[in-house]
């Protein structure tokens, strides 16, 4: 079946759109709430509901939550279809409501239908043009995401366990008013589904505020020892963290100075499965003050792969009162993205993502994680890289389930004056 999608109005705002899509609902919650008054049902009571009204336990359910759900945006989503509407106004008609009550409630699912047909079509375009509206929405979000997941998978022929991305930020030992930074990046559980799919495992850039890249900043291995020489730079594998055979390793150079670190094509399956980490420093080459159009301090990560789950530490010196309370901020790298983390905010070229997680913060001297093994170890590998202890840090975290690519995640901060 061909569906012939509708040219879309271009002067009806995001407003407009809620404020009609508020109003029907607001019909509808309060025309079903007279009627169950009318019938002697607590809406309050979703099983006591669907017994007196001789209901399904999911229509009656659907029916309660549509009155008491807080948000009203929620409710819209919880509205049975067209066959379960029908049902529940038979319902509410043998269950005392009067002709006139019904026809209102009748009268308001109309109403709704026909701002839904107006303006999407559909009730499951409909519900994700409002997840972006409503309050509470991780879990639809982590359902879409999954759904990209699975889709992704198949077609890239790759897949990963989890990705991790940890970063660390602390006042430079080696100059004064320069900051002393350590990454570590990889993917845990690298499958492929398709055979001759080498695969970026990281990202390596420096740039400011603009995007333009910083040249001459050195970036140390962590590991020397682990240093697999491709190319000119070579991988800086962390090896005791990565299988003990892993496939060949490349390396790509872009014209925006970026230096993807690939791990070549291996077996399918399980099999084939690796585990792969990179990691590098970087001593007292970046200021920790505001200069020119530097205005921000950033630390991203980039989301190309398939993964069940992401994790992102950002490590923060005790003593760097300024960066304590980072921004969380996604944005899409689909073809003309940006990016620099200053311009990502607004950029109608950058649509931000929406990511429904939040950031946590903890000690690090107990951070510990249930998706990596031998996390705890990684950390100290990575502050101890600059000359540091993990009892110096404070950690803020973001877990999420089914990261979304490709995308750009930026744990982001103002610089001091």
């Amino acid at each position: 079946m061909t569906q012939i999608l509708r040219p879309v109005n271009q002067s009806m705002t995001t407003s407009d759109f809620r404020t009609e899509v508020l109003a029907a609902a607001a019909q509808v919650r309060s025309a079903l709430a007279v009627a169950l008054t009318a019938c002697h049902v607590d809406p309050q009571k979703p099983q006591a509901l669907g017994r007196q009204l001789r209901l399904d336990k999911s229509l009656a359910w659907k029916l309660a939550r549509v009155v008491t759900d807080e948000d009203p945006l929620a409710a819209v989503c919880r509205l049975p279809g067209r066959a379960g509407a029908k049902l529940a106004l038979s319902a509410l008609s043998k269950g005392g409501a009067s002709p006139h009550e019904v026809a209102s409630v009748q009268q308001a699912l109309d109403d709704l239908e026909s701002c839904i047909e107006r303006h999407c079509a559909d009730r499951e375009t409909l519900e994700m043009m409002l997840l972006n509206l409503m309050r509470h929405t991780g879990e639809r979000h982590e359902h879409y995401r999954k759904s990209a997941f699975l889709g992704n998978a198949a077609l890239f022929g790759v897949q990963a366990r989890a990705q991790i991305a940890l970063h660390v930020v602390a006042p430079s030992r080696k100059a004064a008013e320069k900051l002393d930074l350590a990454t570590i990046s990889g993917l845990y559980g690298l499958t492929r589904l398709r055979a001759n799919t080498p695969w970026p495992v990281a990202h390596r850039r420096t740039i400011g505020d603009d995007g333009a890249a910083i040249n001459g900043v050195p970036l140390d291995p962590i590991d020397p020892e682990g240093v697999r020489n491709v190319g000119a730079e070579g991988v800086p594998l962390m090896r005791r963290f990565c299988s003990p055979s892993l496939p060949e390793m490349l390396t790509a150079k872009s014209h925006d100075g970026t230096t993807r670190l690939l791990v070549g094509d291996s077996p399918l399956g399980l099999t084939g499965m690796v585990d792969c980490v990179v990691g590098w420093r970087s001593l007292g080459a970046l200021s920790a003050k505001r200069s020119g159009q530097d205005q921000i301090g950033a630390h991203l990560t980039q989301i190309n792969t398939p993964a069940e789950v992401l994790q992102l530490d950002l490590l923060i010196h005790r003593t760097m009162d300024f960066a304590l309370h980072p921004e969380l901020l996604a944005w899409s790298l689909l073809p003309g993205a940006s990016i620099q983390p200053s311009t990502a905010t607004g950029n109608p070229a950058c649509p931000n993502i929406p990511l429904g997680a939040m950031v946590r913060m903890m000690q690090a001297s107990t951070a510990q994680s249930d998706d990596i093994e031998r996390y705890s170890m990684l950390i100290d590998e990575a502050v101890q890289s600059i000359g540091r202890v993990r009892d110096e840090f404070i950690v803020a975290r973001v877990r999420l389930e089914y990261p979304p690519m490709p995308t750009m995640i930026a744990m982001r901060y103002p610089l001091p004056g």
